[in-house]
């Protein structure tokens, strides 16, 4: 199936190039070249959305269809979303806030904003992410059965309960996820597996990301919303997350590749 992504949501295969530890580096070095850019923005009183929006633009490369606009989520104070067109292919991309009573982003909004700004640097600069959502909406795989799933059953915090514990919340995590994938091909069970680690990879890297821009914010007495002080990245137990699915599609892709090589010897017998 064709899935390239739209101009407006990528960037050159040249700029992007690169080993996952390349496309790391330049994702976080697009993210502080915008966050040190906003940071000298910020004054007493905050700033306005169509403000922060200006100012995002003019960092960004031209060509980057990205906007900023109210969350009008109740489930999130943040997000960073995704457009698509009529036949399914993304086209644009909003980062949305829900500002203070005054209608503004204060400093205390930094760590938030720079959680969501790293998710944009992980999908222009591991375009995989992206094409994979892509990709799910355009073979209709993105239903609220998987989405759910993935909301209320992976990217959730855990309990601490030492190793013990922890293999037992990993060995739930991979029972649910098989029978949530069952009925479906092995090459959608691949696109599936693989959009939950892309998703929990870019979710690590926006944690790590706010609570390096709330240190640095505490360390100058600035205000922090003490949730962005915390490494949340262990809470959500995202390393031993990341190593499961990356396990559950090689032994998926393995189990596939024996059984045509099984087909074939059969076939040729």
């Amino acid at each position: 199936m064709y899935n390239k992504l739209l101009k407006s949501v990528s960037l050159p295969y040249q700029t992007v190039r690169g080993s996952f530890e390349t496309r790391q580096t330049k994702a976080a070095q697009f993210t502080r070249k915008i966050m040190s850019h906003l940071s000298g923005q910020f004054d007493n009183e905050g700033i306005s959305l169509s403000h922060l929006g200006r100012e995002i633009k003019k960092v960004v490369p031209e060509n980057l269809a990205v906007f900023v606009r109210k969350n009008k989520d109740a489930e999130s104070y943040a997000q960073l979303n995704r457009f698509y067109t009529k036949d399914n292919f993304i086209v644009k991309q909003s980062l949305e806030f829900v500002p203070n009573e005054n209608g503004k982003l204060n400093v205390s909004y930094l760590p938030s904003i720079a959680h969501e700004v790293r998710h944009l640097a992980d999908s222009v600069y591991h375009p995989k992410i992206l094409s994979r959502e892509q990709l799910l909406a355009r073979k209709g795989l993105d239903t609220d059965k998987f989405y759910n799933f993935y909301d209320n059953d992976v990217y959730v915090p855990e309990v601490d309960g030492g190793k013990k514990l922890n293999k037992a919340i990993l060995k739930d995590i991979r029972n649910k996820t098989k029978k949530v994938l069952k009925g479906y091909s092995a090459e959608d069970k691949v696109n599936l597996l693989q959009y939950i680690r892309y998703s929990l990879i870019s979710e690590r890297n926006a944690y790590k990301t706010e609570f390096k821009t709330a240190k640095k914010l505490y360390n100058k007495n600035q205000p922090v919303y003490e949730d962005s002080l915390n490494d949340q990245t262990k809470d959500y137990m995202f390393d031993e997350k990341i190593k499961l699915f990356h396990d559950m599609t090689a032994e998926l892709i393995k189990e596939e590749r024996e059984r045509h090589k099984a087909k074939l010897k059969h076939n040729h017998g």
